[in-house]
């Protein structure tokens, strides 16, 4: 009889973290870093597409925006341990340094800035200010301010600067504001710092004092250097008697208070500062569409700082040739060989005016379509290292390719076109040159296209389209699971049980719906809530998004017994297939032994589940490398159904021999290297 030792505290051995999503080693982004901040444990690094986090002083960044509904981060402030984030929509609060974030007393607005002082928490949307006196719950009108460009305390006094009216000073903690421009020969103020008791003020667009200092808290103003060669201050800081300044393209620093300032722009990008930051030694920098650069030597050189800054979006993957390949938006075309572990650029480069959107294998090449205002397709024989341009699609965006029998199709935002000689040459399709189409799709004799008003279908490469019936709605994809069909919509997923012909909703509610895919015999489905798992026909939907820090999900694509996943801003996930489908933990027991069991039912046709248990070795409750794998009869590998790292415990699998002849089967489980056991299972079909 198997003994069970029941253990009380199962939440310290069923951690969640043996069992999630992972980051892949990232596609490197160019998103905008719109500001640098930090608490009292971590920095962090604000962006278009999310929040990251560094533990290690900017060494390396992870995204940290569980709980964000808006990932448009534009600034970050502190009080005490609480942490708040001014989002493209309101305002979160975090209490756990970053890693969880829930909604703050201000919704709706964007929020552009956020500032903390004397516990006080200030808030500005665009054209009103505000504070709170409660951590951020709720929040007080103060008045009407337009074109605030940044806030500073210095001496217990606090300014802001506004681009046009100059500088404000409050003397009782922001309640009440006074005009401080005096000397002052610009009121485009931009930027303040401080060193010692100076108070540095940058301004912009003025042909004289374009850094002005103060030694009287404000009250009158004096150029610090007449001479300065750039008129925009965008972002300024200092470093002990270091003051930095970012004029244009290009760093300055100044050792003598302002008099005179030296060119310390060697390893920078040369676009303009969104951000300069110093702490404990370093200054960190943000360009605009760059990386953060850092230096430690004062601004002699700076070095690129972006190690898990991974702040892209994937749309799209295929594989080919041992490579996975990601579509990454304007960061570029990536590939890598190794599920990966490391990522490298092909040869197709976006730029300011070209996004990729997708990518697709077709007859030994590859396509990628894009969007932009000049060509967008592209064509590589050699795995992404050249790439060519396939004219037809001046100025059209390219949302899918997908190919039919012999036939090339591409979904863009004027209808779908085709091609019959690889791509050389292109048609319109009869389907309406007015749609937008979003993805395409193909099924025994159909091609299906999701478009921004629905479903349409036909049977004969394009020449004629029929509309499907019950989903009128914006379509993002479509799959196929045995017999029954599924639409990701923005609202909701579809099901069609008659190829598609007519749609019903398929109980997942209130979640704008992005990809499909089918693995085994359940259904994925990814969008801005996560991502969801159906493994009874769309009846049900179980959230399967544990690992991911950031909840929008745009791509899906199976490789290597992983599933794969495209964010919406950080980069590429990876998760063991067993982890999402086929494998459950069904005991909350402890089993004393390490066991496989006969398969039920046996003999099967074409579905069985197979039970095992993990057993604690030496008292080590720890995770153990396990792996289960299926052979035939000659000793050849099928599938492996398990190959990750288990705590102890009872689990189940399925097999799904849909794929193989009916036969003789093998199961056998591993501990690291060490042979468990082995089954004898039969298919019938």
């Amino acid at each position: 009889m198997k003994k069970i030792i029941i253990i009380f505290v199962l939440s310290l051995f069923y951690s969640p973290l043996s069992s999630q999503w992972v980051q892949t080693n990232g596609i490197k982004g160019t998103d905008q870093v719109s500001c640098i901040q930090r608490s009292s444990h971590s920095m962090f690094a604000c962006t278009n597409s999310g929040l990251f986090k560094s533990t290690d002083e900017g060494i390396s960044w992870k995204i940290s925006c569980n709980g964000l509904k808006y990932t448009q981060v534009s600034s970050l402030a502190s009080i005490s341990e609480v942490l708040f984030a001014g989002t493209s929509n309101g305002l979160s609060i975090s209490y756990d340094d970053g890693q969880n974030w829930i909604d703050g007393g201000y919704q709706g607005n964007y929020v552009y800035h956020i500032f903390a002082h004397n516990n006080r928490l200030f808030l500005w949307t665009g054209d009103e200010l505000y504070y709170s006196d409660d951590l951020g719950l709720s929040f007080n009108y103060l008045f009407y301010c337009g074109n605030v460009k940044s806030m500073y305390a210095f001496n217990n006094f606090l300014y802001f600067a506004s681009f046009g009216t100059g500088v404000y000073r409050s003397s009782d903690n922001g309640l009440t504001w006074n005009l401080k421009n005096n000397g002052l020969v610009t009121l485009n103020a931009s930027c303040f710092t401080s060193s010692g008791n100076y108070l540095f003020l940058g301004t912009q667009n003025h042909p004289d004092g374009h850094v002005y200092k103060s030694t009287d808290n404000g009250d009158s103003w004096v150029p610090c250097s007449y001479d300065f060669p750039i008129n925009n201050i965008c972002a300024s800081s200092s470093e002990g008697n270091y003051i930095y300044a970012n004029a244009g393209p290009e760093m300055y620093v100044s050792t003598d208070s302002g008099n005179s300032w030296n060119n310390s722009s060697y390893g920078l990008p040369g676009y303009w500062l969104q951000s300069i930051f110093s702490y404990n030694s370093k200054t960190f920098a943000a360009p605009v569409f760059s990386e953060i650069y850092m230096t430690t030597n004062h601004g002699v050189n700076w070095t690129i700082s972006d190690s898990g800054l991974y702040n892209t979006a994937v749309s799209s993957f295929t594989s080919d040739g041992g490579y996975l390949f990601a579509a990454a938006g304007s960061s570029g075309l990536w590939r890598t060989s190794d599920n990966g572990a490391f990522w490298e650029m092909t040869g197709l480069t976006a730029s300011n005016n070209l996004s990729i959107n997708t990518v697709s294998k077709f007859n030994g090449k590859l396509y990628a379509g894009c969007s932009g205002i000049y060509d967008n397709l592209y064509v590589s024989s050699n795995l992404g290292v050249n790439w060519s341009v396939l004219y037809g699609f001046n100025g059209t965006n390219i949302n899918d390719i997908t190919s039919k029998d012999t036939v090339l199709f591409a979904a863009t935002n004027y209808g779908v076109k085709k091609s019959t000689n690889g791509g050389l040459n292109w048609t319109q399709t009869s389907l309406s040159p007015s749609l937008t189409v979003t993805k395409l799709f193909v099924k025994d004799a159909y091609l299906y296209a999701a478009s921004y008003s629905g479903i349409y279908y036909t049977s004969n490469l394009g020449t004629t389209w029929l509309a499907s019936t019950g989903i009128s709605t914006m379509v993002n994809d479509i799959s196929a699971n045995g017999n029954n069909m599924y639409a990701a919509a923005y609202n909701k997923v579809y099901k069609s049980t008659n190829n598609g012909s007519s749609w019903t909703a398929a109980n997942l509610n209130s979640m704008n719906c992005y990809r499909l895919l089918s693995v085994n015999n359940a259904v994925l489905v990814t969008g801005n809530q996560g991502v969801f798992l159906s493994s009874n026909g769309g009846a049900d939907w179980n959230s399967v998004s544990d690992g991911l820090s950031l909840l929008d999900s745009r791509a899906l694509y199976s490789l290597n017994d992983y599933v794969f996943l495209g964010t919406y801003g950080a980069g590429v996930y990876k998760r063991p297939v067993s982890q999402i489908i086929g494998i459950k933990n069904i005991s909350s027991g402890i089993p004393e032994y390490f066991s496989l069991y006969q398969n039920y039912p046996n003999p099967f046709n074409p579905v069985t589940k197979i039970k095992f248990d993990v057993a604690a070795v030496s008292g080590n409750f720890g995770s153990q490398h396990i792996k289960i794998e299926v052979y035939d009869m000659l000793g050849k590998d099928v599938k492996t159904l398990v190959n990750e790292p288990l705590r102890p415990g009872a689990y189940e699998v399925t097999f799904d021999g849909s794929s193989v002849p009916s036969g003789i089967y093998y199961c056998r489980m591993l501990s690291g290297n060490e042979l468990k056991n082995t089954i004898k299972m039969m298919l019938i079909k």
